[in-house]
């Protein structure tokens, strides 16, 4: 309390207390106004912030939504990229694999067809070879197939000489000959077989026997008889011999042993070697009996191609 106020007069006193008093309540006014002007701009200030928070949401809303628009766009997009990139590498997987399967089909073809070409040219090597080895075959066959075998009349009468060869494709296959004991000697005749092929390197051996004397002889290998050639003494009662051998193309002679004697004294003989050559004659003489034995030696034929 203000006791300067107290000493002063009552009526003073009321008035300044009234005009304190309305001082107070213009005050209270001022001041309830300047509130609700403060909370009205606080509001108003709260509501604008409100607002700006709410604008400020929305665009932020706006702007998430916008950049989830956006990552999803872009998702999808980069999805969408993927989906194809995904689609091209299984496509030029499907690419690459059709054309690894068309190469492997092509390259298997090739090799069916190579291998069949292959097999086509053994097959028809195998045929040509085949054939040829059949005309071989066939031609040695030929070659050595007897195509004629006869006798030949006598080559010589009695005292007088023989001489006698045969040409072409002919050999000496065997020999025949009768005894005449009033002039002690003997008449020939020879077995001649043919083949198919002809003959080469005709020769004639030297003597191979004097009179009264025993021989052995043999045609070179792989040579046949194809000639023989003697002449008479009277005086030995006895004969001289010599031979003529051939060789014959795309033909051998295997050689075979001697025999045993194969004639008797003073008989008829007819002594051979089938559709084979004779390769040789060995013959001894008998002054008592004034005759020879005889055995042939025979060649087996083959084809030397």
């Amino acid at each position: 309390m203000d006791w300067r106020l107290i000493r002063k007069a009552p009526h003073k006193r009321a008035a300044r207390e009234r005009k304190t008093k309305s001082v107070r309540k213009e005050k209270a006014v001022k001041a309830a106004a300047k509130k609700r002007e403060g909370a009205k701009k606080y509001h108003a200030k709260f509501l604008a912030q409100k607002e700006k928070a709410a604008k400020d949401e929305k665009k932020s809303k706006a702007r998430a939504k916008e950049r989830k628009n956006k990552e999803k766009a872009a998702k999808e997009k980069k999805g969408k990229a993927v989906a194809r990139e995904k689609a091209a590498k299984l496509k030029r997987e499907q690419n690459a694999k059709r054309k690894a399967a068309e190469q492997r089909a092509k390259h298997h073809e090739r090799r069916t067809k190579a291998a069949e070409r292959s097999a086509k040219e053994r097959s028809h090597k195998v045929e040509r070879g085949n054939k040829a080895r059949a005309r071989v075959e066939r031609t040695n066959k030929a070659r050595i197939r007897a195509t004629s075998h006869r006798w030949t009349g006598y080559l010589n009468n009695m005292d007088h000489p023989l001489s006698y060869s045969v040409g072409g494709k002919t050999y000496i296959s065997g020999l025949n000959s009768y005894h005449h004991n009033g002039y002690e000697d003997r008449r020939f005749r020879v077995l001649l077989t043919t083949i198919g092929t002809t003959q080469y390197g005709r020769r004639w051996s030297g003597w191979v026997n004097n009179m009264d004397r025993y021989f052995a002889y043999s045609c070179p290998n792989n040579y046949a008889m194809v000639g023989l050639m003697s002449y008479h003494n009277n005086g030995n009662e006895d004969r001289r011999w010599r031979f003529m051998c051939a060789g014959f193309h795309g033909v051998g002679f295997r050689r075979g042993g001697w025999p045993g004697w194969q004639t008797n004294w003073d008989a008829q003989f007819s002594i051979h070697c089938g559709h084979n050559p004779a390769v040789g004659f060995a013959s001894y003489h008998d002054n008592r009996k004034e005759d020879r034995r005889w055995k042939i030696q025979c060649g087996h034929r083959y084809s030397r191609v």
